[in-house]
C-alpha cells in the first residue's frame, strides 16, 4: 500500500532537496525496504542486519551499499559523469516513522562529498 513520504537530502556543499512522494515501507523476514518515485527517478533502499543497499534508476542513477562497519562502494551515473566511489562512515538511523542514512563518498583518498538522506512518513 502506498503511503505519503517526505524525502530530504543534504550534502556538504549546502545543496538540499525536499520532495513529497508516494512510496512504501515494508518489513519482511528481517529485511526492511523503502521504495518511492521522485523527480530523480525510482529509488529503493533495502537494509538488513549486515548491509544497506540503495538503488536509484533515473536521470541521476545510483547503486550503493555499505556494511555494518560503514564501509562500501557507490556508483553514480548521470549526464555529466559516471564514477565509482568508496563509502566511509555509513550510518543508519531508523524509527517507525523515518529512515535516515548518512555517508561520505571518497574518490581515492579525497572526500568527494558527504550526504544525509531522510525519508519520513506523514
Amino acid at each position: 500500500m502506498d503511503i505519503n513520504l517526505i524525502v530530504e537530502s543534504f550534502d556538504k556543499y549546502d545543496t538540499s532537496f525536499k520532495e513529497n512522494v508516494k512510496g512504501t515501507f515494508q518489513n519482511e523476514n528481517g529485511i526492511r525496504k523503502c521504495s518511492y518515485n521522485s523527480e530523480l527517478g525510482f529509488c529503493e533502499i533495502i537494509w538488513e542486519k549486515e548491509k544497506l543497499f540503495m538503488i536509484r534508476k533515473g536521470s541521476n542513477s545510483i547503486n550503493l551499499y555499505f556494511d555494518n562497519l560503514g564501509n562500501g562502494e557507490c556508483q553514480i551515473k548521470n549526464e555529466y559523469f559516471e564514477k565509482n566511489f568508496f563509502i566511509k562512515n555509513g550510518k543508519i538511523e531508523l524509527d517507525k516513522n523515518f529512515l535516515e542514512i548518512s555517508y561520505e563518498l571518497y574518490d581515492s583518498k579525497e572526500e568527494f562529498n558527504s550526504l544525509r538522506i531522510r525519508v519520513t512518513k506523514f
